[in-house]
């Protein structure tokens, strides 16, 4: 139970031989609970995923129309600052379903067969370099501190990538201008630390759990970009990587690790 309630859905209990008949049935009984469980969190799962594959076509479809209708009539003024504020919220939406889509795979766990030795020093410097001009832009410092010998982990390159790219996405777009965001990599107690660390508002302790699902956004947050799937990305891509994603309060500000 205890493993369950803290998000494992796999688990079981393992009935005993010398388990007396009613410790099997209660034994039996939490068993078909747990896979119950399992089986309706799957299905909720499939459904955001089908409905992102479903409308994923028509919505490119709207956004081309929208194109050939500011090209074709040649709109100005009020009518072609509409469009342009539709395409937009078009483009908004095929984003969430395209990162909806690309959870359900990574939860699938079919990447695994690609897995190859990750160099995660250098994915830290790619990402970093890319971010650096948007943190220029704000006034924001974007650091980044790894150790002199590369750690090494199995591994998809470019959903671990796409991982840290989402954490320092969130650190910028949730602190203020001239705040500070450091990416940092480590080695610690036989295992490797990948850590994204601000000093903006932080989250509070009691929804650590609730922002890594996926749509969930703190009130706070919801005048900010975002769709509320990034920590959910996050957290899919360090389990598939057999990794665990730790979120600490980092006096000020937020601290997200991921520990390989």
């Amino acid at each position: 139970m205890d493993q369950m309630t803290s998000g494992d859905l796999a688990a079981r209990v393992t009935i005993g031989s010398r388990w007396s008949d009613d410790l099997v049935q209660i034994g039996d009984k939490v068993n078909k609970m747990a896979h119950a469980q399992e089986r309706h969190v799957r299905a909720l799962k499939n459904v955001s995923a089908d409905i992102a594959h479903d409308l994923k076509t028509p919505l490119q479809r709207v956004g081309v129309h929208l194109s050939e209708l500011e090209t074709a009539t040649g709109l100005q003024g009020d009518a072609a600052e509409l469009v342009h504020k539709a395409q937009k919220e078009v483009m908004g939406m095929g984003e969430v379903f395209n990162a909806l889509l690309q959870l359900a795979q990574v939860e699938a766990g079919s990447p695994k067969a690609r897995f190859v030795g990750v160099d995660l020093a250098e994915v830290c410097r790619t990402v970093v370099e890319v971010f650096a001009p948007m943190a220029d832009e704000t006034g924001k410092a974007l650091t980044l501190k790894i150790p002199a010998q590369a750690p090494i982990v199995q591994g998809d390159r470019m959903l671990l990538a796409q991982m840290l790219s989402n954490l320092i996405e969130n650190a910028l777009r949730h602190t203020s201008d001239e705040s500070a965001v450091e990416v940092e990599l480590r080695d610690v107690d036989d295992a490797i630390e990948l850590s994204v660390s601000d000093n903006g508002p932080g989250i509070p302790q009691a929804a650590h759990d609730k922002v890594i699902q996926r749509l969930y956004r703190l009130d706070r947050s919801r005048n900010t970009p975002g769709h509320g799937i990034g920590l959910s990305r996050v957290k899919a891509v360090a389990d598939l990587h057999e990794a665990e994603l730790v979120l600490r309060d980092n006096a000020p500000g937020l601290r997200v690790t991921v520990r390989f």
